[in-house]
């Protein structure tokens, strides 16, 4: 009877040592990428940028990432920096921001009145171009190995 209840707990334990080891097979064949988007030469800082699958890595998941302060950034694909798959991309970028088309003081005239304020007008700060796959001109290429120096170059229209 005792040599049972060894052996049970025995085949317990490996099942919950095999049941919490369990890694997610999507992320197996990731691998890492980072690098810096760059405006007119200069680091573009609190961009979001988007790596779409082109159509021949149409079954891959697309990554994601945001440039730090000074325009570097590492892609995300399931879990924060975790990189992408191998395959080509094309890029979008986005930098925005929101502006209220009245003075503060407007605004805080209306805000005592108890009236409703304005929608924020959403201002592109990169060429509009950049937004969609169709238009963006951005094409990355990750290796097998990986990639640590992406550099994503914008353009102002001229």
């Amino acid at each position: 009877m005792k040599s049972i209840l060894i052996i049970i707990s025995l085949w317990l334990g490996c099942v919950i040592l095999l049941g919490c080891h369990h890694q997610d097979t999507r992320a197996q064949n990731l691998v890492p990428a980072k690098g810096i988007v760059l405006f007119d030469e200069k680091p573009l800082p609190e961009a979001s940028l988007v790596f779409t699958p082109t159509e021949e890595n149409k079954y891959h998941i697309a990554g994601s990432a945001y440039s730090t302060g000074d325009g570097t950034f590492q892609l995300t694909t399931y879990q924060a920096a975790d990189g992408i798959h191998p395959g080509t991309y094309s890029v979008t970028v986005f930098k925005e921001e929101s502006v209220m088309p009245i003075s503060p003081e407007k605004i805080k005239e209306l805000e005592e009145l108890g009236k409703s304020l304005p929608e924020p007008i959403v201002k592109n700060l990169i060429p509009i171009k950049y937004n969609s796959v169709e238009t963006s001109d951005l094409l990355v290429e990750i290796p097998q190995t990986g990639h640590k120096t992406i550099r994503i170059k914008l353009q102002s229209v001229r």
